[in-house]
């Protein structure tokens, strides 16, 4: 059948204050083009860029995959390193 799926994302930087958030983002809408047993959360591409200013350290991405028409939610979280 048809999808709808939205994502809400926040990246944290290392000292825990919010370097980008994003709600109810579109990820994947309409019909799903591949096998059934195949899974591929979204077709959206989220892009991050850091920058030479940004600080150093741990940075957090938190996020709730949300499939609107099962009304289930699935919370992701991963971590990355920056350095100089």
């Amino acid at each position: 059948g048809n999808a709808d799926v939205a994502l809400d994302i926040t990246i944290t930087k290392p000292d825990g204050t919010t370097y980008f958030e994003a709600k109810d983002a579109p990820a994947w809408k309409g019909r799903y083009p591949y096998s059934e047993t195949s899974t591929q959360l979204a077709e959206a591409v989220v892009k991050l860029t850091i920058e030479s200013k940004d600080p150093v350290g741990r940075y957090t991405a938190k996020g709730t995959i949300r499939d609107k028409v099962k009304g289930i939610d699935l919370p992701i979280e991963k971590t990355f390193d920056v350095t100089k």
